[in-house]
């Protein structure tokens, strides 16, 4: 559910065939669902009013072809760990999460929601706020 936005030359008024061209030159790892027109003043990045990240954990076996998208953790706690992450939800001062030389003017954000469930063999961190500081997701 990533957003962008790029201005089209104006011959580009077709957006379904514009989809399906792009769709078949993208990776198999991305994939346009939609295109629509939006106002010139909109900015994927500034426009947004929420955003959301979920992180993984797994505790089970390290798997190599996850290790990228995947936390191995051997000793989860998850009941402590669902207790513990509403600590986040509210407003909050997120200075020491953020990467040294970033330019913004606030380092509060507001957690609207902040929860963890188990998936088969996953522990799912999900964090939906209006917004992240550099870094504050990695």
């Amino acid at each position: 559910m990533q957003v962008c936005h790029i201005d089209l030359p104006p011959y580009w008024d077709d957006m379904e065939k514009l989809k399906k061209v792009l769709n078949k030159m993208l990776c198999d790892a991305l994939h346009v669902k939609r295109i629509i027109h939006v106002k010139d003043d909109f900015h994927a990045r500034y426009s947004a009013k929420k955003r959301s990240y979920r992180y993984i954990i797994k505790t089970k076996q390290k798997n190599p072809f996850e290790s990228d998208f995947v936390t191995f953790l051997e000793d989860v706690n998850l009941q402590q760990i669902q207790q513990n992450i509403a600590l986040f939800v509210g407003e909050h001062d997120f200075r020491q999460f953020m990467k040294t030389g970033s330019d913004v003017k606030s380092t509060t954000r507001i957690i609207y929601r902040a929860f963890a469930y188990q998936h088969k063999d996953y522990i799912v961190l999900y964090f939906e706020a209006n917004g992240f500081l550099r870094s504050q997701s990695d």
